[in-house]
């Protein structure tokens, strides 16, 4: 008799061993600095609460060139010229664009058909846990066909499902450009609606009009268990460089994680004081509602209303003391 066994966390109640995730969000929210941190916090897996070995990740990046990605993840160099970059895990593998130019590849090929070959290749290459792509939409394009969100995902699923050992894909995907500003929702991820019905999970990533510097984090659909991080509790997160520690990722979908953190500190890993992680940390938890308030426009009606009632009081002060000193003697009894 088969006994299932339990699959390890891999970002807190998202996402599991062995599950096929989509993370969505907008152009420009951060889906891929996200992405980055959840594949570094994997490929070391330091201070995780559960204790797993570290995973060797694979990021495939079909959103920035290799200039733009290490100008991201790069610091200036102290009273010199220069940047230094972020040291990444020996266990994190990125693989750019300039692999689907490669000679052995037919160019009349569909372009899904290179990335599957690739993400194939290495996962051989790397003995890869977890497969990251970023973005999904690359491949849905360029003269791929309608079915290639379909071909991907059901390739995706075999490989974790029947490979020697379970495979953990993350692909990121954009928001609809059309959508209105509301609640994140599955209708509202671009390309087929297929690929959100193929997913093991999906979370989104949305901005907030708290500030440029915060995001949100929701949990849409999941196979594994209920959704927490819902409508009434989505996480509320701040992008910062810091030196990295794993317990902001590992409490980064838990409600209070800022307190609980700041009870419990951990010192930066040694080699990174200097050369911080761009991420984000979680400051706490929100209702959804929150992040669409106009916080500017109510915090003039605020002060309009301030304004109202200091002039009310004055002038009922001023009206005092005209009776008083008797310049207003025509609210005076005869």
């Amino acid at each position: 008799m088969h006994i299932p066994r339990t699959p390890h966390q891999l970002f807190n109640d998202l996402w599991h061993e062995g599950e096929i995730a989509v993370l969505a969000g907008d152009v420009s929210v951060g889906k891929s600095i996200l992405a980055v941190q959840i594949a570094e916090s994997l490929a070391r897996a330091h201070r995780r609460p559960d204790r797993i070995p570290p995973k060797r990740v694979i990021y495939l990046d079909f959103q920035h060139t290799t200039d733009q990605f290490w100008q991201r993840y790069s610091a200036p160099r102290e009273n010199s010229k220069g940047r230094v970059p972020y040291q990444f895990s020996s266990n994190f593998t990125r693989i750019g664009t300039h692999a689907l130019l490669d000679e052995a590849f037919d160019p009349a090929a569909p372009l899904d058909a290179r990335c599957r070959t690739i993400i194939s290749d290495a996962i051989a290459e790397h003995d890869a846990d977890v497969v990251i792509i970023d973005n999904f939409n690359y491949m849905l394009v360029r003269g791929t066909g309608v079915d290639a969100h379909h071909r991907a995902m059901t390739t995706f699923r075999y490989w974790s499902e029947y490979h020697r050992r379970p495979i953990s894909f993350l692909v990121t995907v954009s928001l609809r450009r059309s959508r209105r500003r509301g609640p994140l929702d599955l209708g509202g991820l671009a390309g087929p609606a297929r690929i959100a019905e193929l997913a093991d999970t999906v979370f989104a990533l949305g901005s907030t009009t708290l500030g440029d510097s915060f995001r949100y984090l929701k949990h849409i659909k999941s196979r594994s268990g209920p959704v927490t991080l819902n409508a009434d509790n989505t996480a509320v997160l701040r992008l910062v460089a810091e030196p990295y520690t794993f317990t902001d990722l590992a409490q980064i979908c838990t409600p209070y994680a800022l307190a609980t953190a700041n009870s419990q500190p951990h010192p930066p890993l040694a080699h990174l004081t200097e050369n911080p992680l761009l991420g984000f940390h979680s400051i706490g938890s929100a209702p959804e509602s929150e992040h669409f308030r106009n916080y500017a426009a109510e915090a003039l009606a605020a002060e309009r209303q301030h304004l109202q009632h200091i002039k009310r009081i004055s002038s009922r002060t001023a009206l005092v003391e005209g009776i008083l000193d008797g310049s207003y003697p025509r609210y005076l009894n005869p």
